[in-house]
């Protein structure tokens, strides 16, 4: 076997970005959906001061901080019960409605 010389290791860029950068500021949508909820419920708790404010990012721009998200997502208290399978689910069949497919109750002939 020949000798090898041996291998400096490789060194990180210092100007490359990390794979995984994590935002900075996000949109009103992106800051509803990183807590679980709809953009109405976000609006509502933001503007109940349940919720972090946005930041001025330009004229007429508003952005949340990814890092407040995060704290306050940190700080909600920890749920005692789970909600039930169904919570949530506005889209499925209420009483009375009828899905395009569902004939009623199928009985034996």
């Amino acid at each position: 076997m020949a000798a090898t010389a041996k291998e400096k290791p490789v060194q990180p860029d210092a100007n490359a970005l990390p794979r995984m950068l994590e935002p900075i500021l996000v949109d009103r949508a992106s800051a509803a959906q990183a807590l679980s909820m709809g953009e109405s419920t976000f609006s509502r708790e933001v503007a109940a001061g349940r919720a972090p404010k946005p930041r001025l990012i330009t004229k007429g721009r508003v952005g949340w901080l990814w890092c407040e998200l995060m704290a306050h997502a940190r700080a909600l208290p920890v749920a005692d019960l789970l909600p039930p399978p169904n919570t949530g689910n506005r889209k499925g069949k209420g009483k009375g409605r009828k899905a395009a497919n569902d004939e009623g109750p199928q009985f034996p002939a």
